[in-house]
C-alpha cells in the first residue's frame, strides 16, 4: 500500500501550491485526507502550524477584474518582428487534456477523467530527497497514473547534484511518455533553491544583472537554464516583472529581486532571461503579476492592498513580453487593488476569490 504522503503548507503557486518566500521558515506539515495515491490527497491536504496560506479547492476558471486583462494586454495581438520561437518541443506542456464534454441528462459523470484533468493542472512540492520517501512515492504514484502535472523543488528537497539528478529522473521515469513538469524556483541572487551549501554555483541576483551589459546577461542565464536541464529540471519560476517603484519594499527590493525602477528595463532583462531558458528548453513564469514593487508590505505574511501606490506602469513589462510572445506562464502575486474589483464592479475585500495561478 502507498504510503499517505503529507504534503507542504500552501504558499505561492504557479499551476500548483508552493513558496517563493526569500527565507522560508522549516516547512509544517499535516496529513493529507483520503487513499495516497488519490488526488483528493492532494489537494483536500489539512495543514498545521502557522502557515502563510491554506490550500484551495479550484471551483473553475478565474475571471480576471473589469479592466486588468485588457490593460494588461492592450496591443498584446500586434505582430512583433523579433517575437521569440516557441518553446522546445520537449517542454511544452501538451499533457493538458481537452475539457469533459458535459454528461448528458442522467449520465454519469467520468470521475477518473476529471480527477486527471485536475492534476494535471497541480504542480506541488513535497517531502523528501530521495525516491524510497513516503511522499516521494506517492507523488511518484500520482504522476505514474496522470493524475499530477508535476513537482516543485525546494531547498528542504536538495542535497547535492547528484542527489538532484536521481530525484528528477525518478519523477520523469514514473511519467513514461507523458510530460511531467520538474520545477524549481531559480531567480539568482538571495532566491535560489540550489545553493552553494548543496555544491551548485550562486547567481548574481536582478539587481546585479539589471547593471549588466545585454550579453553579459544572457551569457549568464543561458549558462543558468542549461544547468537546470542538465540536473532535470524543464520549468524555473522567474523571471521577476516587479518594477522597483518602492525602494523599501520588504519582500522585492529588499532582496535585490527587481532589475530596475525602469520598466522598460524590467521588461528587456525579464525577456533575456525567458529567451535563454526556452533555448535550453526549460519553460518560465513571469511573476508577480499585476506587479509588486510598489507594496510596503509582505504578502507572504499577510493581506496586502496596493491601492494607493499601484499604478499601470507596472504592467508595462508584463505587456511587452505578451506582446514579444514571450510569456509561457505566469505568476499572479497575492494582492489588492480596490478599482480592479469582482466582475460585475463590485469591489471584493479579502480574503477574495484567489486564482489558479498564485505567487
Amino acid at each position: 500500500m502507498t504510503a499517505e504522503p503529507r504534503f507542504l503548507p500552501a504558499g505561492d503557486a504557479t499551476l500548483g501550491v508552493y513558496s517563493d518566500e526569500p527565507d522560508p521558515a522549516a516547512p509544517q506539515t499535516g496529513t493529507a485526507s483520503g487513499p495516497g495515491s488519490d488526488i483528493g490527497s492532494l489537494i483536500n491536504a489539512s495543514q498545521t502550524g502557522d502557515t502563510p496560506f491554506e490550500p484551495e479547492l479550484f471551483d473553475g476558471p478565474p475571471e480576471l477584474p473589469p479592466g486588468m486583462a485588457k490593460a494588461a494586454l492592450r496591443g498584446a495581438g500586434r505582430a512583433d518582428t523579433a517575437a521569440v520561437p516557441a518553446i522546445p518541443k520537449q517542454a511544452a506542456l501538451t499533457h493538458v487534456p481537452r475539457p469533459l464534454a458535459k454528461p448528458a441528462p442522467g449520465g454519469a459523470l467520468d470521475v477518473e477523467a476529471l480527477s486527471r484533468q485536475i492534476g494535471a493542472m497541480l504542480i506541488v512540492g513535497f517531502k523528501g530527497t530521495r525516491a524510497e520517501d513516503p511522499d516521494v512515492q506517492a507523488l511518484g504514484e500520482l504522476i505514474r497514473r496522470g493524475r499530477l502535472g508535476g513537482v516543485m523543488f525546494l531547498k528542504h528537497n536538495i542535497v547535492s547534484k547528484k542527489q538532484v539528478v536521481a530525484l528528477t529522473g525518478y519523477f520523469r521515469r514514473q511519467a513514461g511518455s507523458r510530460p511531467v513538469i520538474i520545477s524549481v524556483d531559480q531567480e539568482g541572487g538571495h532566491i535560489e533553491r540550489l545553493t552553494r551549501a548543496a555544491g551548485f554555483r550562486e547567481r548574481p541576483s536582478a539587481a546585479e544583472v539589471g547593471g549588466m551589459t545585454e550579453r553579459a546577461a544572457a551569457r549568464l542565464y543561458q549558462d543558468m537554464a542549461l544547468d537546470l536541464r542538465s540536473w532535470g529540471f524543464n520549468m524555473n519560476f522567474g523571471p521577476v516583472l516587479d518594477v522597483n517603484v518602492n525602494r523599501n519594499n520588504p519582500i522585492v527590493a529588499r532582496y535585490g529581486r527587481s532589475y530596475s525602477a525602469d520598466p522598460a528595463d524590467v521588461a528587456r532583462f525579464g525577456r533575456i532571461f525567458v529567451e535563454a531558458h526556452r533555448k535550453a528548453g526549460v519553460m518560465t513564469s513571469v511573476k508577480h503579476f499585476p506587479g509588486h514593487g510598489s507594496s510596503t508590505s509582505d504578502s507572504h505574511k499577510g493581506f496586502v492592498d496596493i491601492s494607493g501606490s499601484w499604478s499601470e506602469k507596472e504592467l508595462t513589462p508584463f505587456q511587452q513580453l505578451a506582446r514579444a510572445h514571450a510569456i509561457d506562464t505566469v505568476m499572479i502575486g497575492h494582492l489588492y487593488i480596490d478599482r480592479y474589483g469582482a466582475p460585475g464592479g463590485g469591489a471584493c475585500r479579502h480574503p477574495c476569490p484567489r486564482p489558479s495561478s498564485t505567487g
